[in-house]
Formats: C-alpha cells, structure tokens, sequence
C-alpha cells in the first residue's frame, strides 16, 4: 500500500444525496483512479468492556448487553430498520439492498461474533464469504492488558511511556491496518459476481482508528482523535490506483463517523 504525494483528506458534509451518489460511485473519477467504499463496525460490548478494562488481543466474547447491542446492529441492513436512521446514513445503506462485494472480520471472537449476527439478519449478505483476517486484530496491549484505564494512567504517570510493554506501538499496528486495507482493497477487485467495491469491516476501537487515519492521510498519533463506539457504524471512501495487486491512495474521505442510532431503539430483539 503506498501513497501519491500528500493525500487529500476531505470531511463531506452529510447530505444525502451527495453521500449517496459518492457510495454508489463504482466507475473510475479519470483515468485509472478507482473508488472503494468501507463500513467499519465495531464488536459489541464485552464485560471487559464494561468493567473498562483493556481487552487487546485477549480473546474476549459478547455479554449479554454486547449481544443485544449486535441484534439491533443487524436490523439496520434489514429493510424493516431503516427508519431509525439518519439520513447521510441511511444514503449509505440505501433504500435497496446494500452491495457489498465482501465482508472481513478480526478472528477475535467478539468481533466474528457481531459479524454473524449481522450477516444473518439480511438475506443480500447471508451468502457473502466473511474472510477471517488477523491483521485486524485490536492492538496488542501486552502487559496492559486485562488492566482498567486508571491502573494504565498510573503506570504512565510513573513513566512508562505511551507504548505497552510488550506490545504493539502506535506505528506498528497503523502499519498493520495499511497491510489489512491492502488485502481487503485487492479482495474488493477480484471478488467474482460483483462490479461493487463496497466492504463491511468489522473490527476493534483501536485498530479500527488507526485505519481510518491511515485511510485520511492522518499519523499514527491522530487515532487518539477519533471515538468509536460498540456497534458503532463508520463510512469511509478511498480513491486511489489499483494494479499488480497493489494500492495506491489518493484521497479518503470520512462520510460518517461513529453512527450508532440503533441504540437509542426501546425495542428489545429476540
């Protein structure tokens, strides 16, 4: 994956007319240039998450409330949903069955998880191949993880450093995320069937932030900028070149960040 000169980041406004056209956008700008279009989702809630402790790669499945939070999730690709959102969302998933080329998932168990539940609740994704990927695993935390948020603020007061020990830099899994998106971009070309570059991603909070930077022509630093939510809905559009199996980025563009209206429904899912 590399990149062209300095990228463009660009915040669209949510109009949605213009994010609909943007999303079913599926033919070259000029020439050569292609267009990809990624929903990122994160997992469901897990108790780790609830007692605020940092999960990482430790293997970590749905509670309860994660599980309700992912039913909810899977009824916003299901026509029956689409009242609940807003409208530069609901211009990205349309008012016709969303055509996603492919859907890839972090082999960590709560976000598989959230990625099943969601493809059994719409008929146009059921059939979809879900590819398995570790490379959009959480970041590694190592000694950290397991730890609240306040035993980690306390080790960094002493003078730990931002970096975990044992674990993954910020740099290194932003590097990590820039390999995942080259291998979901080259599955988004050559998935059979399909003329559709759109991909349905389902990953972790911070893993997930440090590909929507590397998507935006941000640094390693600015996923500390972003919040994402369980369940939490994320559109980004990348315009780049595409050949020999390898990526150019040109541009990103961030049409909707940490949507999650599916929470605020009273309705309780069986």
């Amino acid at each position: 994956m590399t990149r062209n000169g300095e990228a463009t980041v660009e915040i669209k406004e949510t109009n949605a007319d213009a994010i609909a056209a943007d999303v079913a956008t599926d033919t070259p700008d000029s020439a050569g240039t292609r267009t990809w279009t990624l929903i990122l989702i994160r997992h469901g809630e897990t108790s780790w998450n609830e007692e605020g402790r940092i999960q990482g790669q430790e293997d970590i499945e749905l509670s309860d409330e994660g599980r309700l939070q992912v039913r909810k999730l899977g009824r916003r690709f299901s026509a029956a949903c689409r009242s609940i959102a807003p409208r530069a969302l609901l211009a990205c998933l349309g008012s016709e069955p969303l055509s996603v080329a492919a859907q890839f998932s972090s082999d960590l168990c709560r976000a598989t998880e959230t990625a099943r539940v969601v493809q059994g609740s719409s008929p146009h994704l059921g059939p979809l191949r879900l590819y398995s990927m570790t490379l959009l695993r959480e970041r590694h935390f190592g000694q950290w993880q397991g730890k609240t948020a306040d035993a980690i603020k306390e080790a960094r007061a002493a003078g730990v450093g931002d970096t975990p020990p044992g674990g993954e830099t910020e740099n290194q899994v932003f590097a990590r995320m820039r390999d995942a998106l080259d291998v979901m971009v080259t599955h988004l070309e050559t998935s059979p069937g399909t003329d559709s570059r759109i991909g349905l991603v389902y990953g972790h909070g911070s893993s997930l932030r440090a590909l929507i930077c590397f998507a935006l022509g941000l640094g390693a630093k600015d996923m500390r900028r972003f919040r994402l939510d369980n369940t939490s809905l994320t559109v980004i559009q990348i315009e780049g070149q595409y050949g020999d199996e390898t990526v150019t980025i040109e541009n990103g563009r961030l049409l909707c960040l940490n949507e999650a209206a599916h929470l605020l429904s009273p309705e309780v899912l069986v």
